[in-house]
């Protein structure tokens, strides 16, 4: 009755933390919040809801335990069927928010079958005893261990001979071996390539070879004084029958003196417990009181030694491989669907159809793995690979019946990986072990999960102006000869994103053999502001949806995406303006990722970070120009300090304004304190503000915005590939200013300061090209001569490298 009462509770509290979950995550403003709420909250409320439910399985069935945990888990299966398009209505008519909180409230009625749980029938221990005294003279076996017993099961006693003696039947798989025998050792019949009967058994049935051990309660005989975990069968879900020590009956003078004796002992620890518990301390698991046997089984789930078995490690790595790849179709499949041209309802069918071919599979394969005849290992494995190999081939499914064929496999074999794991866990290891082996497997595939659907995110993968860039590199290779050029001296140069962007096609494998030499002005691949930041995007893109009016689409990849490429491209750049949180700043809002290589995005622009590429001396080593202007950071400063109430915002604030302008937290994570005061130290002589009437104070603020957003990249980034043995690299600084200068421009103002301004970023692009919509033609004597020496140089260095 208490582990009734634990189970009820469990369930209720799990559903109710779920549905709180739930709608807090209704009025969630960004994606970290559902990180929390959704990812962490619900889904520990999820785990407590399911828990029990699979326990009590464990709990009230023995022989059709697989078959009991089939249909009880098939659940989900069934869910997938009838939810996928109630979901898809629901977010249609009410969008994510009222249907999250629609859902909240379905999951509330999780209560009401909590509270369903129905305490074991116990049996009358005496009364069994007094039945079967009379009618059996107990007979030791003389050291023999029954494998395995006819179907009519040992209750039936109507085959008791006359001397009081039990018959055994001699069925099929009836077979009996002297105790101390190793099945699994090989025989002689073995090394001529035949097998004993007894030994093909121990092959298909690993957890056949026995051992001697005291006797074990199992099933809901150990419910009857012990709690769930301390049954060594808790995460079976195979049947009971199986074990050959729970089969083991033989000698049942043994076992109605270990019932005795059992009582006796109960006796002996709850008298222990009660002496014991007088003088004992509070008992912690990690930072949280908690009770001996929680910290006992917890002890046990989590203990290490397991991987000094290399049948563990093996299984726990395919576990791990197979729990990558898990939810994935769950989370893919209807974008794939949408992408190929499909409606909505088709696309969500795709989810219900794999519902149902997993809820058929669950309940196939149970009832199949209790067979004593069926290789359980063997079906395991077939499952996943067909599933694997299914999976693999779903990228090419072109229509919606191939999709319709590819959800039935994919729903109906990966029923194995569900219902099967724990069963084939003690068919290798041996039940003994199996609670350890089953915690360290969970948290692998808790693990495996978290990193599966991002890795196989594919369906937007980004980097879709750097791969324009090369269509138009290609572009060039092709056509190029149609007007005198050369496609074996092709120059690429670009400024500022561009410098960063030419960078950035030296390490990408994509850019291989389409340029021959480079220029990089103001810009790398390893500055700042070029980093990919992945994290980072999935919460813009969040953010972009609802600037842009497309926030009841993020539930659905492919709806979101089409609702974004709708938007007027006028309305969508202006959406960078609603994510600036000070001044101008961040001047854009979208960085570069990583990609994943896979079926659907087979020619990734960047696979691992730039730095990552470098370090690898994975980069082309064309002849490259790279360089600077004298004072880059007149980009930022000049707005920040030529505006007076935008320099007294930042004064007021200058510690956590700086901190976030700088991106600080990107090279140190959160503890930014030193590094802030590092750098206050060097280029404003320990100040935590700027004054304007004072020139030292101005240049150490642009020298800071410098050579953190881009002259530290740019020497990092050059002498890195010249360790590398990239040669020849010239490096320059250009320090000339004109008569007129993109300062005036970055200022936004006409407003100026007592202060000598240097060379502007971008200021080297006025003697290189005309910029008739912002400044007139040149025509200064020096800056003329300045325009005739820079192209000179470009051009003779594109034509003679």
């Amino acid at each position: 009755m208490i582990f009734l009462k634990t189970f009820v509770a469990v369930t209720v509290a799990g559903a109710i933390l779920g549905s709180a979950c739930m709608i807090i995550s209704v009025f969630a403003q960004n994606v970290t919040t559902l990180y929390f709420t959704i990812g962490i909250g619900t889904g520990f409320g999820f785990g407590l809801i399911y828990l029990p439910a699979i326990v009590s399985v464990t709990t009230y069935f023995e022989k059709k335990r697989s078959l009991a945990t089939g249909i009880a888990v098939c659940g989900s299966g069934f869910g997938t069927f009838i939810f996928a398009p109630i979901i898809t209505k629901l977010l249609a008519e009410y969008g994510w928010r009222g249907a999250m909180l629609i859902i909240a409230g379905t999951v509330l009625e999780c209560i009401l079958f909590g509270l369903l749980f129905r305490p074991l029938e116990n049996e009358d221990e005496k009364n069994l005893h007094r039945e079967l005294q009379p009618k059996i003279s107990l007979k030791s076996a003389e050291a023999k261990i029954d494998l395995h017993v006819s179907e009519r099961d040992l209750h039936q006693l109507s085959t008791i001979n006359g001397n009081g003696e039990i018959h055994r039947p001699h069925s099929v798989g009836h077979f009996s071996m002297p105790r101390g025998t190793k099945l699994l050792e090989p025989s002689k019949n073995m090394a001529n390539g035949k097998h004993s009967e007894g030994s093909r058994l121990a092959l298909s049935q690993p957890m056949l070879a026995q051992t001697e051990r005291p006797y074990q309660r199992y099933g809901s005989q150990s419910l009857r004084r012990h709690g769930p975990l301390d049954k060594p069968d808790v995460f079976y879900q195979g049947s009971l029958m199986n074990i050959p020590s729970y089969r083991s009956r033989l000698d049942l003078k043994n076992r109605e003196e270990s019932a005795f004796l059992d009582r006796r002992h109960s006796s002996s620890i709850s008298y222990r417990r009660r002496h014991v518990d007088n003088k004992s301390e509070t008992i912690f698991c990690g930072l949280v009181p908690c009770s001996q046997d929680t910290k006992d089984t917890l002890k046990e789930m989590l203990d290490i030694s397991l991987f000094k078995d290399w049948i563990f490690i093996l299984f726990t790595l395919s576990n791990f491989l197979t729990s990558i790849g898990f939810n994935v179709p769950y989370v893919y499949i209807v974008p794939k669907a949408k992408s190929m041209g499909l409606t909505s309802d088709e696309a969500s069918m795709l989810l219900s159809v794999i519902g149902i071919a997993n809820t058929f599979g669950r309940i196939v394969l149970g009832y199949f793995s209790d067979k004593p005849w069926v290789n359980r290992l063997m079906v395991y494995n077939w499952c996943l690979t067909l599933c694997g190999i299914a999976t693999t081939f779903s990228a090419f499914c072109p229509t919606f019946y191939t999709l319709v064929l590819y959800a039935s496999v994919f729903g109906f074999t990966i029923g194995a990986y569900v219902g099967l794991t724990s069963v084939i866990l003690v068919d290798l290891l041996g039940l003994e072990k199996l609670t350890n082996a089953f915690g360290l497997l969970l948290l692998f595939q808790g693990i495996a999960s978290l990193i599966g659907p991002p890795m196989a995110d594919d369906f937007a993968p980004g980097n879709y102006g750097l791969k324009d860039q090369v269509m138009v590199l290609k572009f060039v290779q092709e056509t190029i000869e149609c007007f005198g050029g050369d496609k074996n001296r092709v120059t690429i140069f670009g400024q500022s994103a561009g410098g960063g962007s030419v960078s950035l096609h030296l390490v990408s494998p994509l850019s291989r053999g389409l340029f021959q030499q480079a220029i990089s002005q103001s810009g790398v691949a390893l500055d700042l502001w070029a980093k990919p930041l992945n994290p980072l995007q999935v919460q813009i893109t969040a953010a972009l949806a609802t600037f842009a009016g497309c926030q009841a689409q993020l539930a659905n990849r492919a709806d979101l995406l089409k609702c974004l490429r709708e938007v007027d491209a006028q309305k969508l750049a202006e959406t960078a303006d609603k994510f600036k949180y000070f001044s101008i700043e961040p001047l854009t809002p979208y960085t570069l990722v990583t990609e994943n290589k896979t079926a659907a995005n087979p020619n990734p622009f960047l696979e691992k970070q730039p730095l990552s590429y470098l370090q690898d001396e994975e980069f082309l080593k064309v002849p490259w120009i790279v360089g600077n202007v004298q004072d880059e950071g007149i980009l930022r400063v000049a707005q920040l300090v030529r505006q007076p109430e935008t320099l007294k915002a930042l004064n007021e604030n200058f510690k956590t304004l700086i901190t976030q302008l700088l991106a600080l937290q990107v090279s140190v994570g959160e503890n930014t304190t030193s590094l802030y005061d590092n750098m206050i130290n060097f280029y404003l002589g320990g100040k935590s503000s700027i004054d304007v009437n004072d020139p030292k104070s101005v240049q150490g603020f642009i020298d800071l915005y410098t050579d953190r957003s881009f002259t530290y990249g740019t020497y990092q980034t050059a002498i890195l590939q010249s360790q590398k043995g990239h040669t020849p690299i010239w490096m320059y600084n250009f320090d000339y200013r004109g008569q007129y200068s993109y300062g005036d421009q970055f200022a936004a103002t006409t407003d100026d300061i007592n202060f000598n301004w240097g060379v502007s970023h971008c200021d080297d692009l006025l003697y290189l090209f005309k910029s008739p919509a912002l400044f007139p033609d040149l025509a200064k004597e020096s800056d003329l001569k300045m325009s005739e020496a820079l192209v000179t140089m470009w051009t003779n260095f594109a034509i003679h490298g």
